[in-house]
């Protein structure tokens, strides 16, 4: 009986789905835009269903330069560039690489989903990623990930 009650709850449990990644929005003082602005601090918004998300914008991207050949990038050993930091998605898994992490939003200009601040430095087309994640508790299969990218354009 007891075995039977086991498998008959373990049989029960929903499978994780990978989540879904809705509309993105964003906002310049708390105007919609299309178009962002270098230096102003932009509100980033994103739909999703997932229980944690990180955005890597590629705004700030510092390479540790070289002492000795100034204007040369240090390269590691396995050919990678040493960081001083960087939220480009390129450098994923890098020493001194982050996303930038959002937060639950509480917002009415979006459905269910999270938002963030973040002020390009720079005017330029930008590839937004976004890391949507579901997490299974109970087993590394029901860790699911979705990726989104969205092109945002800065101007000076």
């Amino acid at each position: 009986m007891i075995a039977f009650s086991a498998i008959w709850l373990s049989s029960c449990r929903e499978k994780q789905t990978d989540p879904v990644i809705g509309e993105i929005k964003v906002y310049l003082e708390n105007e919609l835009v299309t178009v962002g602005k270098a230096g102003k601090e932009l509100q980033i918004y994103l739909e999703t269903d997932a229980e944690l998300v990180a955005m890597w914008p590629g705004g700030r991207r510092e390479i540790l330069q070289t002492v000795s050949l100034p204007k040369r990038d240090s390269i590691d050993v396995w050919g990678n560039p040493v960081l001083v930091r960087s939220d480009d998605y390129q450098d994923y898994g890098l020493w001194k690489a982050a996303g930038v992490r959002m937060t639950v939003s509480e917002s009415d200009r979006i459905g269910n989903g999270f938002e963030c601040k973040y002020t390009f430095p720079q005017a330029g087309t930008y590839e937004i990623y976004f890391l949507a994640t579901r997490y299974g508790y109970d087993s590394a299969e029901d860790w699911k990930r979705t990726i989104k990218t969205f092109s945002l354009t800065v101007q000076p």
